[in-house]
């Protein structure tokens, strides 16, 4: 029969607790068990931990293979370095100073991972007043936002009033960019062919009124024709007079 130091299982759910035991390997986890060795909870601040060294000594020697878990919750006591030593064959006083520098290195280990948890909780501190620090920035700056339309609105009032509102004069690649875009709008082609149809109109009544003064200059030709018919007529009796005078010589 193959024993094993395993975990058994107690408590609540989210709540649990454990007890070391010897138990058969074929036996389940919460089944039927040897002989109790200890009992750890893992939720209490700092775990509570406490073991029957000389019944896992014990084990140990028969043969027990203890399971991953129980193996760091054993090294964390230091019995199964105890145990490497006793295989070695080394004296009992041997043992203890190689304990005992074991325990320096243990309480080592514990300063360097307190100071690393201060470390941590002085970064968090300072995210939490870098992130209060900028809610408050962005708070302000939210009321500003909300403040200038009542200053663009105290500003129209004033236009309307009478104030001059200096505007910035505007460059030269605006002012194309400007004209550009009015040529190519469809409301300037719209006033060019007004303007065209107007030119158009004003040419046609232009026309209209020469048409009807025609009759009137054929009018004043014909009174001038008869004006200078008896001036034609009287030349050829001069004429005639001068032939008979001619005659009679």
């Amino acid at each position: 029969m193959a024993v094993r130091l395993r975990l058994r299982r107690f408590g609540r759910k989210k709540q649990p607790f454990y007890r070391i035991v010897a138990a058969d390997s074929r036996s389940p986890r919460d089944g039927r068990f040897i002989e109790e060795l200890g009992y750890y909870n893992p939720l209490s601040d700092p775990m509570t931990l406490k073991v029957d060294e000389e019944r896992i000594f014990y084990w140990l020697k028969v043969g027990a293979q203890p399971t991953k878990t129980v193996r760091n919750i054993l090294s964390k006591l230091g019995i199964i370095l105890k145990f490497d030593l006793q295989k070695r064959g080394l004296s009992d006083d041997q043992i203890t100073e190689e304990m005992k520098k074991w325990e320096v290195l243990q309480l080592e280990r514990a300063r360097r991972l307190d100071a690393k948890k201060a470390q941590e909780e002085a970064e968090k501190k300072k995210a939490k007043e870098k992130a209060q620090a900028a809610a408050e920035v962005e708070a302000a700056e939210s009321v500003e936002t909300h403040d200038e339309p009542e200053k663009v609105s105290e500003a129209v009032a004033q236009d309307q009033e009478g104030v001059e509102i200096t505007k910035p004069a505007k460059s030269e690649k605006e002012i194309k960019t400007e004209s550009e875009k009015i040529e190519k709008s469809p409301v300037k082609k719209e006033v060019h062919k007004d303007k065209q149809k107007t030119e158009e109109t004003e040419q046609k009544v232009a026309k209209e009124p020469k048409a009807k003064l025609k009759p009137d200059e054929e009018a004043q030709k014909t009174e001038e024709k008869a004006e200078e018919g008896p001036v034609k007529n009287e030349m050829p009796a001069a004429n005639v007079g001068k032939k008979n005078s001619s005659e009679k010589k």
